[in-house]
Order: structure tokens, then C-alpha cells, then sequence
């Protein structure tokens, strides 16, 4: 119940939040650290594939 001389709509805003609590950004440079390295590999082992694709296409037109 509640107190008297308040009504119900002041207890229940004392019990609500007036705003929900800021929330921190994170690092994106933290958060994706490893992306950066696997996007190296991704594009060292593209690269390796392609010059033996050249090389093979190469060899096949000399054969």
C-alpha cells in the first residue's frame, strides 16, 4: 500500500529509472584485431594461388 498523502503514480515513478545507464562503445580496433591478419593471409594465399594457376597455364600452352 502506500503511504498516505502519496498517490500511486508517485510511487511507481519513484521505482522507474528516469534514464537506463549510458552504455560505452567499444574498441572496434580491439574488438577486430585479428581480422586485419586474417585478411592478410586470405590475400597472401589468393595470391599464391593465382601465380600457380599463371604458371600451370603457362607450362600447358609450352607442353
Amino acid at each position: 500500500m502506500a503511504q498516505p498523502g502519496m498517490n500511486e503514480a508517485a510511487t511507481i515513478a519513484s521505482v522507474i529509472p528516469s534514464a537506463p545507464p549510458a552504455l560505452q562503445e567499444p574498441d572496434l580496433q580491439d574488438e577486430y584485431r585479428y581480422v586485419i591478419a586474417d585478411l592478410k593471409r586470405i590475400g597472401i594465399i589468393a595470391l599464391a594461388m593465382l601465380a600457380v594457376l599463371i604458371v600451370l597455364a603457362l607450362l600447358l600452352t609450352w607442353a
